[in-house]
């Protein structure tokens, strides 16, 4: 993440994140799961958030369905997004998608071949956000 940050600000027109901390966690979705719309920015806990990243793996072949990043129209300065414009990113294997935290997101739901948690749809993902005391971590 720290080694493609410059061209991702870049071609985001996301300049002047000079100082930041990068988080990271690990995600599945299973058979039926999913994760309403919403932004990662609007609480005062996440407010330093600036961009989201999500880097999609999967089992070979894949044995799920679904699980699609919606990534609404949003006005990141207002928070204002529509439902009724988006890209839909479709989750394949050892891809990774950056956007801003302040855009309106979702994952759609995700149907699976089997019930092992292993055929779902894995992610590592987190967020850049700005250092408040000025101090890189």
């Amino acid at each position: 993440i720290r080694s493609v940050l410059p061209e991702v600000l870049a071609r985001l027109g996301m300049a002047g994140l000079d100082l930041y901390e990068i988080s990271m966690s690990m995600r599945v979705y299973p058979g039926g799961g999913f994760y309403r719309a919403h932004t990662d920015n609007l609480s005062m806990e996440q407010r330093t958030r600036a961009l989201n990243y999500v880097y999609f793996f999967h089992r070979h072949p894949r044995r799920f369905s679904g699980g699609d990043l919606l990534l609404y129209d949003t006005d990141v300065d207002t928070s204002a997004g529509t439902c009724a414009a988006f890209s839909r990113i479709v989750p394949l294997r050892n891809s990774i998608v950056f956007f801003p935290s302040g855009c309106w997101h979702q994952v759609c739901p995700v149907q699976c071949e089997t019930d092992d948690v292993g055929d779902g749809r894995w992610t590592v993902n987190g967020h850049v956000s700005r250092c408040e005391d000025g101090t890189e971590a």
